[in-house]
């Protein structure tokens, strides 16, 4: 059986102006023979520009970096066979932490599976239930319908990329041999106009469930506020508001954009994982309530502060993070876009009221205090200390700089000795799985994506 290598060229270049249609202006190719069509299709794209990497796992996280710094979706692109099973970790990572990435593999027609042909396993699925969705494309045929179907199905793959939760969807596109026409029997590229698909679909805040959290704040005068690894450039405002509104403080961690930027930081705690370490001081600071809002906070300590007191009423606000909660301390759960819940219910609570401020000074003065003592201490090392090294480089860091920063040690270095400033600094890190790989491909993809077109 062979294929019309034109008309399976017409429907790939279906397939990617449907794709850039809908957003997608990168994709990460890692070369191969069965991937050649959609691989030209891309590169010809006047809307999408092409990396190309030798290699797959590298290729892959240098796409996730890539969408992180955009956040916007992007294509990675394999041959047939083992090289996708390369796709996996970041894959994972993606699904985990919540990054749009379209992934397209290249495979044999149906007919050499299982016959023991060259390069081919079973694809379909391949990446399990971490893909938010899975398609097998048809065989080109030549049929008019084909480029409407691709189209369709490339419009639904964007859109299921980026929808709330946006994670990665995975395209098997089968192809028959001769896999291209002569190169001057290329069809040119034609462009159908059509609107990019908007990145983030907001969900506005339940009403009622944001008035009964408000009237409870009101009764609160112990509360805090817990903030998460998020990526919403937004979100510090709303929360600095949502903070002068409720009187809470709020400890953020080192992904959470709050340590860093011209936001209002006055009720920012960031040296938490030092002085939550002694038990009579966590005692001390016993919550009412705390508000928890994007993913798990990545202190140990932290998570043992709230363990110390799970019997504490702690309210998830996770934006789009769904129930995270892996402690398992929280029992409510409100549902919404992030920064709408944060904006609605400071406007429910009105101005901050001054019987709060006994218990926000006590944290704020408790931070002061542990982070002058980090410091001295950081300071009065004769000995080469990695803590020292990560603040030395973030105190060095210019405004707007960008920092990824790698899984295990480096996260919770960061976490515990480098101090915030109102320097724009955008702090990244691949926190979905936690996985110590990829990071060297994620910078890359990072710095590629922060740059510019």
């Amino acid at each position: 059986m062979k294929a019309d290598p034109a008309a399976t060229y017409r429907f790939v270049a279906a397939l990617v102006d449907a794709l850039a249609a809908a957003g997608v202006r990168d994709a990460c190719v890692a070369p191969g023979s069965r991937s050649a069509p959609v691989a030209l299709a891309l590169d010809r794209h006047p809307a999408v520009r092409v990396w190309t990497h030798l290699d797959e796992r590298s290729a892959s996280f240098f796409g996730l970096g890539l969408a992180r710094a955009r956040r916007a979706p992007v294509v990675l692109l394999a041959t047939s066979g083992t090289a996708a099973a390369n796709f996996f970790p970041a894959v994972v990572e993606a699904r985990q932490g919540r990054v749009p990435l379209v992934v397209l593999t290249a495979d044999r027609p149906p007919e050499l599976r299982d016959a023991g042909a060259s390069q081919t396993i079973d694809q379909l699925r391949l990446y399990g239930g971490y893909a938010k969705w899975s398609h097998e494309l048809a065989l080109a045929d030549g049929s008019d319908d084909l480029a409407g179907y691709a189209w369709s199905v490339a419009t639904r793959a964007v859109a299921s990329a980026i929808a709330p939760p946006a994670g990665p969807v995975h395209l098997n596109i089968p192809l028959r041999e001769p896999l291209l026409p002569a190169p001057d029997a290329l069809p040119p590229i034609a462009s159908r106009a059509a609107p990019p698909l908007g990145l983030r679909a907001q969900r506005p805040a339940d009403g009622d469930a944001i008035a009964a959290l408000a009237a409870e704040v009101a009764r609160v005068e112990r509360g805090l506020i817990v903030c998460g690894p998020q990526d919403d450039p937004h979100l510090p405002a709303a929360l600095a508001r949502l903070a002068r509104a409720t009187g809470f403080p709020i400890v953020a961690d080192p992904l959470s954009l709050l340590r860093f930027g011209p936001h209002d930081r006055s009720l920012v705690v960031e040296a938490y994982d030092a002085f939550l370490r002694d038990g009579a001081t966590a005692e001390t600071l016993a919550p009412e309530l705390v508000l928890r809002l994007g993913d798990a906070p990545t202190s140990k300590v932290l998570h043992g502060y709230l363990a110390r007191h799970a019997a504490v009423r702690q309210v998830l606000l996770p934006g789009d993070a769904a129930w995270n909660d892996p402690d398992f301390f929280a029992r409510d759960l409100v549902v919404g876009d992030l920064r709408a819940a944060c904006d609605a219910l400071a406007d429910a609570l009105g101005a901050g009221a001054s019987r709060r401020d006994v218990w926000t000074e006590r944290w704020l003065a408790i931070d002061r205090r542990a982070r002058d003592a980090l410091d001295g201490w950081l300071g009065a090392l004769a000995e080469p200390f990695e803590g020292r090294s990560v603040a030395q480089l973030v105190a060095g860091l210019p405004d707007g700089a960008t920092l990824v920063v790698g899984n295990s040690m480096p996260v919770r270095d960061l976490d515990a000795f480098a101090r915030g400033s109102a320097r724009a600094l955008r702090v990244i890190g691949n926190r979905g799985a936690s996985g110590i790989d990829g990071v060297l491909s994620t910078a890359l993809g990072v710095a590629a994506g922060s740059a510019g077109p």
